[in-house]
């Protein structure tokens, strides 16, 4: 899914693991303030899920991303998942007391948490030149 508008995942999206399956989520260049945001699963009787993500490979591209549940790379080997900014030279925050701001991808230690796969890739499009910054915090 390309848009030069904001998505919000409210539901998950399940796609068959070890099929190759690819799920791309796409805020396009002339939003640079797009946001990707995974919504978090609610209730406190019956839970309701939320914006889980599943597929053997995953790539979110924004320059900004609020990811409020789990991503899941799949797969026979372990799957992939990619974070990127959509500008290329917007910066990349990672780590405890990362946020998002203008030209700005925040990517905080409790988001990375929720993400499980082989290999996670942050940053990585062509043509990338933003600095990517581990803040002082840590992971």
């Amino acid at each position: 899914m390309n848009t030069s508008g904001d998505i919000f995942v409210y539901q998950p999206i399940l796609m068959n693991a070890g099929n190759g399956s690819s799920l791309e989520l796409l805020v396009d260049a002339a939003n640079s303030h797009g946001v990707i945001t995974t919504m978090p699963d609610t209730g406190s009787g019956p839970v309701v899920p939320g914006g889980r993500l599943s597929a053997d490979n995953i790539v979110l591209r924004a320059n900004n991303m609020s990811i409020g549940n789990t991503i899941f790379g799949t797969g026979t080997n372990g799957g992939n998942v990619t974070l990127s900014p959509h500008l290329p030279g917007a910066l990349i925050h990672i780590g405890v007391g990362a946020t998002d701001g203008n030209d700005l991808l925040g990517l905080d230690a409790v988001e990375l948490a929720s993400i499980t796969s082989r290999t996670l890739t942050i940053g990585g499009n062509p043509g990338q030149s933003g600095a990517v910054d581990i803040m002082p915090g840590g992971m």
